[in-house]
């Protein structure tokens, strides 16, 4: 009759005795403190299914850090210790969790900056000898569309007067007929332009721009 002999799980094990005293996470990392009161080739372990780190412990306090992990993940942090023929066995151990990715406080975008109502001014001359016209440019913005009911006029020393019909693209080169129908006379004759305005910070509802001009 042959007798079978079964050794009990732990057999032959090393004595040990350790405690996880307090464990932290980050979204990468897992830090933990270990109070080993008996035993030697004592280590610490993180691990998976897919990874395993581990860092020795002597007697008294240890504490350490484990990085790069990924986050929303979770791990088991034991303390191993040898067993029999080579095996380890877990003297303690905890489950933990990595936290999600961190996010970052970033501060509010800052609301787009508000739509800027501005008059440059007027570029003008006269080409009466070549097309009978004095031309005239305004430069604006006006987004907020502020700007309205322009009108130009050119009037001579006599009072004759000739009126712009501006185009619809108030940024396009105007005109002014001088010779061809208006028939102005002289060399000069005062340019008036008007528009109204209802910009709150513009001091005037009806702008006037005038001055004296070649032709």
């Amino acid at each position: 009759v042959a007798g079978v002999t079964v050794m009990a799980s732990g057999a032959f094990a090393e004595k040990g005795s350790a405690e996880i005293v307090d464990v932290s996470v980050t979204d990468t990392a897992v830090h933990y403190d270990v109070t080993v009161e008996e035993g030697e080739n004592l280590t610490v372990v993180l691990y998976n299914d897919f990874t395993r780190r581990e860092a020795a412990l002597t007697e008294g306090e240890n504490s350490g850090t484990f990085e790069q992990l990924k986050p929303n993940v979770s791990y088991i942090l034991a303390v191993m210790g040898p067993a029999s023929f080579g095996s380890e066995r877990a003297v303690a151990e905890r489950t933990v969790k990595t936290d999600e990715t961190e996010k970052t406080d970033e501060p509010a975008p800052l609301p787009p900056p508000a739509p800027v109502t501005v008059w440059r001014g007027i570029t003008y001359g006269c080409t009466c000898a070549v097309d009978g016209y004095f031309h005239f440019t305004m430069d604006f913005d006006d987004p907020n569309g502020y700007f309205s009911d322009f009108s130009a006029t050119l009037e001579d020393a006599t009072g004759n007067v000739s009126v712009c019909v501006f185009k619809a693209d108030l940024h396009a080169e105007q005109r002014i007929d001088v010779t061809l129908r208006a028939k102005l006379l002289g060399k000069t004759a005062t340019f008036t332009l008007t528009y109204r305005t209802a910009d709150p910070s513009a001091p005037e509802e009806i702008v006037v721009y005038s001055v004296e001009v070649k032709i």
